[in-house]
């Protein structure tokens, strides 16, 4: 029986829970819907467009390799996917689940289209290791909190394993006569130097990952100026590695390693895979986080929302050297180091009070690792609107995370060249030695005084004194 697999996030044939699936069925025809909807939607920049086009590149070089051809079609995923399906003569349609609110409001649309002509569309859990309502509380729930949910994801008794390489890839021998979208890979250029995003390269990229910086992780994913952490999750938003690949990985590290500091720091990369799957399960089940807070008596904040302080961080001006290099290196890459995100998103919140969606709008369309569900959950976690229990009174001071994180002002130097000059202990200050860096803005705010303005504000949200 000849199928079509649609492929979107998940660029590769290993691994790959939907494509495997297809294999076992018959005959695939493999392909790709170009989808104006990302590739023109001015929210999301170019840059992780481009690496979208490159990985279906090598995708489709990948498919050449076994005899095969990447179909590609432009439009509408619900008018292209029940159209080829025609075209191809296949039967059904395969594809792995998305949980996105438009992604799925897409899927039940195509679902309409294909069920009016006969024929399904089989879905399959591929982008994240546990999907919604496979992480239930005792009572048969949905954990609403990451602690337990992280004991109950870690206490499953049969972890999903690693599918072997489809031993038989059926493609119809008339794949070449069916037309696909003429399409320019070089066409859409990135704004900035990005990685190379692809199968073979997330697996070299793991390799190395594991090799060494995964024993020392625990210490090291917080310092902005080392090279401490994997850098894989471009990968896991475009689905060139699968989340299962990396678990199982490191799990067998897990299992051999000896020293109690390595497996610490192991088990604590793993846990970034527990908040994936977290973050995946909260917009699943409460879709209206994309656009309001989780918790909805923040949504009553009187934010200040000034657009000159917005524009300052956005560029990199705000005269706090850890937030300013933070933001150049989103701009100049496309990617931010995580600890940064908590600063300069704590900073956007809890010192500028800008609403939080405001600096979730700006990473979506920089970042290149942007998947909206964790985008949303790191977002609403350092705004104090999401899933903890008490974290209104969080505000990270710039000063002292600068001091406690980068305190050679490492990375600041990288990311900030007027301050090149200025001594260490002047560096995360520099309002303290004004005449050494001349060219550097002076502050946008007081610290101190906007925290005392912040807590104010989400105690009134609070309905508390």
């Amino acid at each position: 029986m000849r199928n079509l697999f649609w492929f979107r996030h998940d660029l590769r044939l290993a691994d790959n829970t939907g494509f495997f699936a297809a294999c076992r069925a018959g005959d695939v025809v493999p392909c790709v819907i170009l989808d104006d909807a990302f590739l023109k939607n001015p929210n999301i920049g170019p840059n992780r467009c481009a690496l979208f086009v490159r990985a279906v590149a090598s995708l489709a070089a990948d498919l050449k390799k076994h005899g095969s051809r990447l179909i590609l079609r432009h439009g509408k995923p619900e008018i292209e996917i029940p159209r080829l399906l025609k075209d191809a003569q296949a039967h059904s349609v395969f594809c792995n689940r998305d949980y996105e609110p438009y992604a799925v409001a897409r899927d039940q649309r195509i679902s309409a289209a294909l069920a009016e002509i006969g024929s399904p569309l089989k879905t399959f859990k591929d982008l994240v290791i546990f999907e919604r309502g496979e992480i239930r509380t005792q009572t048969g729930g949905l954990y609403t909190v990451y602690t337990p949910f992280k004991k109950t994801w870690l206490l499953q008794p049969l972890y999903p394993s690693v599918l072997p390489f489809p031993e038989k890839i059926i493609f119809p021998n008339d794949l070449k006569d069916l037309h696909s979208a003429p399409f320019d890979f070089n066409s859409i250029r990135p704004e900035s130097d990005v990685p190379v995003v692809t199968e073979s390269s997330a697996l070299t990229l793991l390799k190395k990952f594991l090799a060494e910086p995964i024993f020392t992780y625990a210490e090291t994913r917080d310092l902005p100026a080392v090279e401490g952490t994997s850098r894989l999750s471009p990968h896991l938003k475009f689905g060139t590695i699968s989340p299962r690949t990396v678990f199982a990985k490191a799990t067998q590290i897990l299992n051999a390693a000896k020293s109690a500091s390595h497996k610490n720091s192991i088990a604590t990369f793993i846990s970034e895979l527990v908040w994936r799957d977290f973050f995946f399960q909260i917009m699943a089940e409460h879709p209206r986080v994309a656009t309001n807070s989780f918790r909805a008596e923040y949504d009553t904040i009187k934010w200040e929302n000034s657009p000159k302080l917005l524009e300052a961080w956005k560029a990199g001006r705000t005269g706090y050297p850890i937030v300013d290099a933070g933001m150049r290196q989103l701009a100049q890459t496309g990617w931010m180091h995580n600890r940064v995100r908590m600063i300069v998103g704590s900073f956007l919140c809890k010192d500028l009070l800008i609403d939080w969606r405001e600096g979730e709008r700006h990473f979506a369309r920089l970042l290149i690792d942007g998947e909206p569900a964790v985008n949303n959950g790191n977002w609403q976690w350092v705004a104090g609107t999401g899933t903890d229990a008490q974290p209104y009174f969080r505000i990270f001071n710039p000063v002292s995370q600068s001091e406690r994180f980068d305190p050679s002002g490492t990375y600041i130097r990288r990311w900030v060249p007027e301050l090149t000059h200025v001594l260490n202990d002047s560096i995360h200050s520099p309002w303290d030695a004004p005449l050494m860096c001349p060219d550097y803005p002076a502050r946008i705010i007081d610290h101190a005084e906007r925290r005392i303005r912040a807590v104010e504000l989400y105690k009134a949200a609070r309905g508390s004194d």
